[in-house]
Protein backbone atom coordinates (compact mmCIF):
# COMPACT_ATOMS: atom_id res chain seq x y z
CA UNK A 1 0.00 0.00 0.00
CA UNK A 2 0.97 3.51 0.02
CA UNK A 3 3.37 5.43 2.21
CA UNK A 4 2.11 4.65 6.18
CA UNK A 5 2.85 8.82 6.60
CA UNK A 6 0.95 9.81 3.70
CA UNK A 7 -1.63 7.19 4.44
CA UNK A 8 -2.54 8.78 8.23
CA UNK A 9 -2.56 12.66 6.55
CA UNK A 10 -5.17 11.82 3.65
CA UNK A 11 -7.80 10.55 5.94
CA UNK A 12 -11.76 10.12 4.79
CA UNK A 13 -13.26 13.46 4.75
CA UNK A 14 -16.43 13.10 2.43
CA UNK A 15 -16.77 16.86 2.50
CA UNK A 16 -12.93 17.04 1.23
CA UNK A 17 -13.96 14.88 -1.85
CA UNK A 18 -17.36 16.85 -2.64
CA UNK A 19 -15.31 20.29 -2.15
CA UNK A 20 -12.92 18.86 -4.67
CA UNK A 21 -15.50 17.74 -7.73
CA UNK A 22 -17.52 20.56 -7.64
CA UNK A 23 -14.17 23.03 -7.75
CA UNK A 24 -12.82 20.96 -10.29
CA UNK A 25 -16.26 21.26 -12.87
CA UNK A 26 -16.26 24.99 -11.78
CA UNK A 27 -12.81 26.05 -12.67
CA UNK A 28 -13.18 23.68 -15.71
CA UNK A 29 -16.78 26.00 -16.39
CA UNK A 30 -14.45 29.30 -15.81
CA UNK A 31 -11.88 27.98 -18.35
CA UNK A 32 -14.50 27.44 -20.90
CA UNK A 33 -16.54 30.66 -20.34
CA UNK A 34 -14.44 32.90 -23.14
CA UNK A 35 -15.70 29.88 -25.78
CA UNK A 36 -18.89 30.01 -24.05
CA UNK A 37 -19.19 33.93 -23.96
CA UNK A 38 -17.68 34.70 -27.22
CA UNK A 39 -19.45 32.28 -29.37
CA UNK A 40 -15.91 30.13 -30.21
CA UNK A 41 -15.64 26.73 -31.13
CA UNK A 42 -12.25 25.29 -30.76
CA UNK A 43 -11.87 25.34 -34.89
CA UNK A 44 -12.68 28.68 -35.33
CA UNK A 45 -10.42 29.76 -32.75
CA UNK A 46 -7.85 30.36 -35.76
CA UNK A 47 -10.25 33.10 -37.50
CA UNK A 48 -9.82 35.13 -34.11
CA UNK A 49 -7.36 38.43 -34.38
CA UNK A 50 -4.40 36.88 -31.76
CA UNK A 51 -3.99 40.39 -30.69
CA UNK A 52 -8.04 40.01 -29.63
CA UNK A 53 -8.88 39.43 -25.80
CA UNK A 54 -11.00 36.99 -26.72
CA UNK A 55 -8.39 35.04 -28.20
CA UNK A 56 -5.83 35.40 -25.33
CA UNK A 57 -8.85 33.90 -22.77
CA UNK A 58 -9.69 31.27 -25.22
CA UNK A 59 -6.02 30.45 -25.63
CA UNK A 60 -5.16 30.37 -21.66
CA UNK A 61 -9.28 28.68 -20.87
CA UNK A 62 -7.66 25.75 -23.22
CA UNK A 63 -4.37 25.81 -21.71
CA UNK A 64 -5.58 26.06 -17.72
CA UNK A 65 -8.04 23.50 -18.41
CA UNK A 66 -6.05 20.37 -18.56
CA UNK A 67 -4.54 21.66 -14.92
CA UNK A 68 -7.97 21.98 -13.12
CA UNK A 69 -7.77 18.13 -11.23
CA UNK A 70 -4.66 19.28 -9.75
CA UNK A 71 -5.35 22.92 -8.94
CA UNK A 72 -8.52 22.37 -7.50
CA UNK A 73 -7.00 19.05 -5.01
CA UNK A 74 -3.92 21.64 -4.14
CA UNK A 75 -6.80 24.46 -3.22
CA UNK A 76 -9.03 21.73 -1.15
CA UNK A 77 -6.10 19.96 0.55
CA UNK A 78 -4.38 23.58 1.44
CA UNK A 79 -7.72 25.25 2.56
CA UNK A 80 -10.44 22.65 3.61
CA UNK A 81 -10.53 21.48 7.25
CA UNK A 82 -8.44 18.16 8.28
CA UNK A 83 -7.14 18.70 4.18
CA UNK A 84 -3.39 17.71 5.52
CA UNK A 85 -1.91 20.56 3.15
CA UNK A 86 -1.04 20.96 -0.32
CA UNK A 87 2.33 19.65 0.79
CA UNK A 88 0.05 16.01 1.62
CA UNK A 89 -0.15 15.84 -2.26
CA UNK A 90 2.83 17.22 -4.22
CA UNK A 91 5.32 15.62 -1.81
CA UNK A 92 3.89 11.88 -2.87
CA UNK A 93 5.90 12.70 -6.24
CA UNK A 94 8.90 12.36 -4.45
CA UNK A 95 8.19 8.57 -3.92
CA UNK A 96 9.68 7.28 -7.17
CA UNK A 97 11.87 4.06 -6.00
CA UNK A 98 10.40 1.14 -7.25
CA UNK A 99 11.99 -2.29 -9.04
CA UNK A 100 12.40 -2.10 -12.58
CA UNK A 101 9.56 -4.25 -13.70
CA UNK A 102 7.40 -1.15 -12.45
CA UNK A 103 9.01 1.13 -14.55
CA UNK A 104 9.11 -1.22 -17.55
CA UNK A 105 5.20 -1.73 -16.95
CA UNK A 106 5.06 1.91 -16.80
CA UNK A 107 7.24 2.77 -19.67
CA UNK A 108 6.85 0.53 -22.56
CA UNK A 109 3.01 -1.01 -21.60
CA UNK A 110 0.81 1.30 -23.70
CA UNK A 111 3.37 0.54 -26.50
CA UNK A 112 2.52 -2.92 -26.15
CA UNK A 113 -0.73 -3.09 -26.04
CA UNK A 114 -1.39 -0.85 -28.68
CA UNK A 115 0.86 -3.62 -30.95
CA UNK A 116 -1.14 -6.48 -29.27
CA UNK A 117 -4.36 -4.56 -29.91
CA UNK A 118 -3.36 -4.11 -33.44
CA UNK A 119 -2.44 -7.80 -33.88
CA UNK A 120 -6.29 -8.18 -32.67
CA UNK A 121 -7.45 -5.80 -35.47
CA UNK A 122 -5.55 -7.66 -37.92
CA UNK A 123 -6.75 -10.99 -37.10
CA UNK A 124 -10.33 -9.60 -37.44
CA UNK A 125 -9.17 -8.82 -40.92
CA UNK A 126 -8.46 -4.81 -40.48
CA UNK A 127 -5.48 -3.46 -42.45
CA UNK A 128 -2.23 -2.32 -41.25
CA UNK A 129 -1.31 0.96 -40.02
CA UNK A 130 0.11 3.12 -43.06
CA UNK A 131 2.65 4.52 -40.64
CA UNK A 132 3.60 2.67 -37.53
CA UNK A 133 5.30 5.75 -35.90
CA UNK A 134 4.65 9.42 -36.98
CA UNK A 135 6.57 11.94 -35.65
CA UNK A 136 4.77 15.07 -34.96
CA UNK A 137 5.95 18.69 -36.81
CA UNK A 138 8.36 20.71 -35.28
CA UNK A 139 6.68 24.05 -35.68
CA UNK A 140 2.90 24.80 -35.23
CA UNK A 141 0.79 24.98 -32.07
CA UNK A 142 -2.06 22.72 -33.86
CA UNK A 143 -3.52 19.32 -32.66
CA UNK A 144 -0.83 17.01 -33.96
CA UNK A 145 2.01 19.66 -33.22
CA UNK A 146 5.19 18.65 -31.18
CA UNK A 147 3.84 21.60 -28.61
CA UNK A 148 0.56 20.02 -28.69
CA UNK A 149 2.01 17.17 -27.48
CA UNK A 150 4.47 18.17 -25.14
CA UNK A 151 1.51 20.74 -23.77
CA UNK A 152 -0.95 17.36 -23.77
CA UNK A 153 2.04 14.84 -21.65
CA UNK A 154 2.10 18.05 -19.67
CA UNK A 155 -1.42 18.73 -18.54
CA UNK A 156 -1.86 14.91 -18.22
CA UNK A 157 0.75 14.33 -15.90
CA UNK A 158 1.22 17.34 -13.60
CA UNK A 159 -1.70 18.70 -14.30
CA UNK A 160 -4.48 15.57 -13.56
CA UNK A 161 -2.36 13.32 -11.53
CA UNK A 162 -2.12 15.26 -7.92
CA UNK A 163 -5.50 15.31 -8.20
CA UNK A 164 -6.41 11.95 -9.48
CA UNK A 165 -3.69 9.44 -7.76
CA UNK A 166 -2.54 12.25 -5.33
CA UNK A 167 -5.19 13.78 -3.69
CA UNK A 168 -8.81 11.37 -4.85
CA UNK A 169 -7.10 7.94 -4.65
CA UNK A 170 -5.90 7.73 -1.32
CA UNK A 171 -8.23 9.34 0.34
CA UNK A 172 -11.66 7.74 -1.33
CA UNK A 173 -9.68 3.96 -0.51
CA UNK A 174 -9.68 4.95 3.04
CA UNK A 175 -13.50 5.00 3.10
CA UNK A 176 -14.31 2.41 -0.22
CA UNK A 177 -11.57 0.47 -0.76
CA UNK A 178 -9.03 0.77 -3.73
CA UNK A 179 -11.13 -0.89 -6.30
CA UNK A 180 -14.87 1.11 -5.97
CA UNK A 181 -12.38 3.96 -5.27
CA UNK A 182 -10.81 3.50 -8.81
CA UNK A 183 -14.39 3.05 -10.55
CA UNK A 184 -15.49 6.42 -8.89
CA UNK A 185 -12.07 8.63 -9.68
CA UNK A 186 -12.74 7.11 -13.46
CA UNK A 187 -16.45 8.10 -13.46
CA UNK A 188 -15.45 11.86 -12.82
CA UNK A 189 -12.18 11.23 -14.98
CA UNK A 190 -14.39 10.25 -17.83
CA UNK A 191 -16.71 13.38 -17.15
CA UNK A 192 -14.03 15.74 -16.80
CA UNK A 193 -12.67 15.01 -20.23
CA UNK A 194 -16.15 15.46 -21.60
CA UNK A 195 -14.90 19.64 -21.05
CA UNK A 196 -14.25 19.54 -25.12
CA UNK A 197 -17.69 18.97 -25.61
CA UNK A 198 -19.10 22.31 -25.64
CA UNK A 199 -16.58 24.07 -27.87
CA UNK A 200 -16.03 20.76 -30.18
CA UNK A 201 -18.98 18.36 -31.19
CA UNK A 202 -15.87 15.32 -31.67
CA UNK A 203 -17.43 12.44 -30.13
CA UNK A 204 -19.65 10.59 -30.79
CA UNK A 205 -21.99 8.75 -28.08
CA UNK A 206 -19.35 5.26 -28.74
CA UNK A 207 -16.64 7.78 -28.03
CA UNK A 208 -18.25 8.53 -24.98
CA UNK A 209 -19.57 5.42 -23.22
CA UNK A 210 -16.24 3.18 -24.76
CA UNK A 211 -13.39 5.50 -24.99
CA UNK A 212 -13.96 7.69 -22.50
CA UNK A 213 -15.40 6.29 -19.30
CA UNK A 214 -14.82 2.28 -19.61
CA UNK A 215 -11.26 3.48 -20.53
CA UNK A 216 -10.51 5.49 -17.87
CA UNK A 217 -12.49 3.59 -15.52
CA UNK A 218 -10.17 0.75 -16.31
CA UNK A 219 -6.98 3.01 -16.45
CA UNK A 220 -7.61 4.20 -13.45
CA UNK A 221 -7.92 0.62 -11.85
CA UNK A 222 -4.57 0.21 -13.42
CA UNK A 223 -2.61 3.50 -11.86
CA UNK A 224 -4.72 2.59 -8.61
CA UNK A 225 -2.56 -1.27 -8.59
CA UNK A 226 0.25 0.81 -9.55
CA UNK A 227 0.43 3.29 -6.85
CA UNK A 228 -0.37 0.90 -4.33
CA UNK A 229 1.92 -1.69 -5.35
CA UNK A 230 4.82 1.03 -5.19
CA UNK A 231 3.73 2.28 -1.74
CA UNK A 232 2.08 5.25 -3.22
CA UNK A 233 4.74 6.32 -6.09
CA UNK A 234 2.76 9.71 -7.45
CA UNK A 235 5.69 9.80 -9.52
CA UNK A 236 5.58 6.22 -11.54
CA UNK A 237 1.67 6.86 -12.21
CA UNK A 238 2.82 10.22 -13.57
CA UNK A 239 5.47 8.06 -15.55
CA UNK A 240 2.85 5.55 -16.61
CA UNK A 241 0.35 8.17 -17.75
CA UNK A 242 3.08 10.34 -19.97
CA UNK A 243 3.72 7.01 -21.66
CA UNK A 244 0.35 6.49 -22.46
CA UNK A 245 -0.04 10.10 -23.91
CA UNK A 246 3.17 9.72 -26.38
CA UNK A 247 2.08 6.36 -27.20
CA UNK A 248 -0.94 7.94 -28.53
CA UNK A 249 1.19 11.07 -30.37
CA UNK A 250 3.79 8.99 -31.87
CA UNK A 251 1.17 5.38 -33.58
CA UNK A 252 -1.91 7.36 -33.97
CA UNK A 253 -2.50 4.81 -36.33
CA UNK A 254 -1.81 1.77 -34.43
CA UNK A 255 -4.57 -0.48 -32.53
CA UNK A 256 -7.11 -0.91 -35.38
CA UNK A 257 -9.56 1.26 -33.33
CA UNK A 258 -10.45 3.51 -30.11
CA UNK A 259 -12.73 1.00 -29.32
CA UNK A 260 -10.49 -1.91 -29.78
CA UNK A 261 -7.70 -0.33 -27.76
CA UNK A 262 -10.18 0.75 -24.64
CA UNK A 263 -11.53 -2.78 -24.48
CA UNK A 264 -7.83 -3.92 -24.27
CA UNK A 265 -7.71 -1.40 -20.94
CA UNK A 266 -10.90 -2.98 -19.47
CA UNK A 267 -9.42 -6.78 -19.75
CA UNK A 268 -6.25 -5.79 -18.54
CA UNK A 269 -8.00 -4.08 -15.48
CA UNK A 270 -10.48 -7.29 -15.14
CA UNK A 271 -6.68 -9.72 -14.97
CA UNK A 272 -5.82 -6.83 -12.12
CA UNK A 273 -8.56 -7.20 -10.01
CA UNK A 274 -8.08 -11.15 -10.02
CA UNK A 275 -4.76 -11.57 -9.52
CA UNK A 276 -5.08 -8.69 -6.43
CA UNK A 277 -7.24 -8.10 -3.44
CA UNK A 278 -9.86 -5.36 -4.63
CA UNK A 279 -9.77 -3.38 -0.93
CA UNK A 280 -6.19 -2.99 -1.61
CA UNK A 281 -5.47 -3.69 -5.83
CA UNK A 282 -2.31 -5.19 -3.99
CA UNK A 283 -0.72 -8.96 -3.91
CA UNK A 284 1.01 -10.06 -0.50
CA UNK A 285 4.32 -9.25 -2.37
CA UNK A 286 3.14 -5.95 -3.14
CA UNK A 287 6.36 -3.60 -3.60
CA UNK A 288 8.34 -6.22 -4.81
CA UNK A 289 8.78 -7.18 -8.71
CA UNK A 290 5.64 -7.99 -11.04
Amino acid sequence: MQNPKAASENTWNGGQIVAWVVLLFFLIFLCLLPFLIGGVSLSGLGKLSPSSPLFALCIAGFTFVGYTPTLSALLVAGLFPGGGGARSVLRQVRTWRASIGWYAIAVFGPAVLFLLDEAVHLVLGGSPPQHWIVLPPLSGFFPGSLFFSVMGVLAGTIGEEFGWRGFAQPRLQKRYGALKASILIGLVWGTFHLWILPICHCMSLTDVIVTQYLRLIATAVIYAWIYNSTKGSLFLVMVAHAAHNITVDLMPMVGGSAVIVALSYVAIAIVVVLMTDPRTLTRSNSGKRP
